[in-house]
Parts: structure tokens; sequence; C-alpha cells
């Protein structure tokens, strides 16, 4: 992506993406602080990824 590219973002899209970035920032905070069974997390992160991975790019699920 160039920098002179622009990406207009509604703003209910960059409320919803700001979401699952926070979700994911939170797992993989709780990954790293409980070192125990931590497969419940790993679960519930392929879960968001997926989300993210159904967008063809996380810039076009952005738009």
């Amino acid at each position: 992506m160039k920098n002179s590219e622009v990406i207009k973002v509604t703003k209910g899209r960059q409320r919803e993406a700001l979401k699952i970035v926070k979700r994911i920032e939170a797992r993989l905070m709780a990954f790293q602080t409980n070192k125990k069974n931590n497969w419940g997390h790993a679960g519930s992160m392929g879960a968001l990824w997926d989300k993210l991975i159904e967008t063809e790019t996380f810039t076009d699920f952005l738009k």
C-alpha cells in the first residue's frame, strides 16, 4: 500500500474494528500473563482471527 493512498473509514466500521483489535490485545495479554492452560484463550483467538480473515484484507474490513 502506498503512502499516498487514503482509506476512508466510516465511524461505525472504525469502532467495530477497534473493538476487535482491543479484544485481540486483551487475549494476547491474558495469554502472556497466564502461562497455565491457555487452550481456551487460543480457541477464542482463533475465532477472532477467523472474523478478520473472512474479509479479504483487514483494510477492506475497515472500508
